[in-house]
């Protein structure tokens, strides 16, 4: 029913949301033991396989409706992996004090050049595909006269030029999500590294701000009453019988 597909894609987007976010998590926590650059590659992976089960889906919506609401499904689970694993990278790549603004500028591309930006330039480029390719000429049926009279029929034709033009301009989408699995694939590479040196300056600054802090201290420091150390109190008689040990070259034996 053309009224439910909405509501359809809606709920399956919903549902490869709530199992993909998660399964990325859970596979980078079982498998980053094994392999420090699992994060990349899982990234990678589940983009690449997003792109091949959304490819096939499009092409295959007009032939095997079921079957193409299931590969979405299937490839939005993948295209959902990255979302809590690239969140976790930019926090072992990135010094502290600069986390909180990678973490802000990947959102904020993300969501600029994704979801924002993305719908109206798809929308661009459908129209133009519609006005130079998917013309009434070629993917409309030829009419008899009196048929093209019929609004059935000039709805059908502009509906299946909407489908085609659409479908077309969404192979951009499939184009990008496949560059952005072979830009993890090539994170993977430095990914070792980076989190080395990351792990190197903490390290390093960390017993820097010490060492400070132990200066100040010393610097800083004041002793109170009870802090202060013990006075050794000794009479006079006790200290001239102790005055060979203290002085030796210069006590003298007395005569006898």
């Amino acid at each position: 029913i053309p009224e439910k597909i909405a509501f359809a894609f809606g709920v399956v987007t919903m549902l490869s949301g709530i199992i993909g976010v998660p399964l990325g998590s859970f596979s980078s926590l079982f498998l980053r033991p094994k392999e420090p650059r699992a994060d990349p590659l899982i990234c990678g992976l589940g983009l690449a396989l997003s792109s091949v089960f959304m490819c096939i889906a499009i092409f295959a919506c007009n032939h095997a409706f079921f079957l193409a609401f299931i590969l979405i499904f299937l490839g939005e689970i993948m295209l959902n992996l990255n979302w809590s694993i690239v969140a976790d990278i930019l926090l072992y790549v990135v010094v502290p004090t600069r986390r909180g603004t990678a973490e802000a500028t990947q959102i904020l591309f993300s969501h600029l050049f994704g979801d924002a930006g993305s719908p109206y330039f798809i929308g661009i480029v459908s129209d133009w595909i519609k006005v130079e390719h998917v013309t009434q000429e070629a993917y409309c049926p030829p009419l008899a006269p009196e048929d093209l009279k019929a609004s059935n029929a000039t709805i059908l034709c502009e509906a299946n030029r909407d489908f085609y033009s659409m479908q077309y301009s969404l192979v951009i989408n499939i184009l990008i999500v496949f560059i952005g699995g072979v830009c993890f694939f090539l994170s993977a590479i430095y990914l070792v590294r980076d989190k080395e040196r990351v792990e190197r300056f903490v390290a390093d600054e960390s017993e820097r701000v010490e060492k400070e802090d132990m200066i100040k201290s010393e610097n800083n420091s004041t002793w109170s009453d009870e802090e202060n150390p013990p006075i050794l109190v000794v009479s006079k008689n006790e200290i001239q019988k102790f005055e060979p040990l203290l002085k030796p070259l210069a006590y003298k034996q007395p005569k006898i």
